[in-house]
């Protein structure tokens, strides 16, 4: 990087609400030896026009329980435009926690569209109970029949460029070191940006052709069950009103996320589409020392920032319904 300002320095400034990364900011690149936050806020704000409200919200939420240094990632893509409507850290890194799943279920329709392992109906049973149960013992075995998690990062690089790209502190945004730790969960070492999150939804979403068995990847992950994108916002209609959900979710002590894509029926026929991914991370700080707490407050934050997500798509379209 240059200049002076170190990546923790540039994380730091970020869980402070004060860097709003937007989708691309070339003026931003070059000045990331300046220490000039408050700047790039605006500046991010003005190519996504809903980081400033959102940092603000989150800013409200702070109170003695969050420790300094506590980390955040939101990204928000409207379908039908193509339009990114908040990218706040987009590109940094977060802990994946389950979110990983849906990477190594990639990693293993890859693999067995190259022949290099079978999509039998034992494989297509764990990658199920990964994806919809969110199940340790299925995903660890999908890892060992990768080769690792070294091996299965080294296949999503070099095949899926096109979703895993380079950002402005790494030449990788993804990082897979560990299996799943069973039967606890605690896995805190691997590691995915939201934006790589957003464009693996959205291919899947789009049923992208350079994504073996991608239909089935689909089908899986849009499975009705409790979700942080319907079920923890009060505006966007619920799954029995004919919301389609497609998603992922992730908790552990030292990080909240949830991602993906939902679809409604706009009063004019139309099919209205939005991505959303939300990250919560204490890297480095330690678990947080009320689970239930921790896990429900940035849930529920996550379900708000996707409530205003939603407000705005709205906005945009005015056929969209509401609850």
């Amino acid at each position: 990087m240059a200049g002076n300002v170190t990546r923790r320095r540039l994380l730091g400034l970020g869980a402070l609400g004060l860097v709003g990364l937007g989708l691309s900011s070339p003026c931003l690149d070059d000045m990331l030896g300046v220490d000039v936050p408050l700047i790039r806020e605006a500046q991010a704000a003005e190519e996504a026009p809903m980081n400033a409200q959102v940092l603000r919200y989150i800013e409200s939420q702070r109170n003695k329980k969050w420790a300094t240094g506590e980390r955040y990632s939101f990204y928000v893509l409207d379908a039908n435009t193509n339009e990114v409507l908040l990218d706040i850290n987009g590109d940094v890194p977060m802990q994946a926690a389950s979110m990983i799943k849906p990477h190594v279920a990639l990693a293993y329709a890859y693999a067995a569209g190259m022949g290099r392992v079978e999509w039998s109906n034992e494989a297509k049973i764990h990658i199920k109970a990964s994806l919809i149960h969110s199940n340790n013992y299925s995903t660890n075995w999908l890892i060992d029949r990768l080769g690792g998690p070294a091996r299965i990062q080294q296949r999503l690089l070099e095949g899926f460029s096109f979703i895993y790209k380079p950002t402005r502190t790494s030449n990788v945004s993804l990082t897979i070191v560990e299996k799943i730790p069973v039967p606890s969960g605690r896995t805190y070492r691997n590691m995915v940006s939201a934006r790589d999150n957003a464009r693996l939804f959205y291919a899947i979403w789009n049923e992208d052709s350079r994504i073996p068995h991608v239909q089935e990847l689909k089908e899986w992950m849009s499975e009705p069950n409790r979700n942080r994108i319907v079920d923890y916002s009060s505006n966007i209609p619920t799954e029995d009103q004919g919301t389609v959900v497609m998603d992922k979710t992730g908790s552990t002590s030292e990080s909240i996320n949830n991602g993906g894509a939902a679809e409604v029926k706009g009063s004019d026929g139309r099919k209205y589409t939005f991505f959303v991914v939300g990250m919560f991370d204490r890297e480095g700080l330690g678990r947080h020392s009320n689970y239930v707490v921790f896990k429900a407050n940035r849930g529920h934050m996550i379900g708000h920032v996707t409530g205003m997500a939603y407000n705005q798509m709205r906005r945009i379209h005015p056929a969209m319904p509401t609850r």
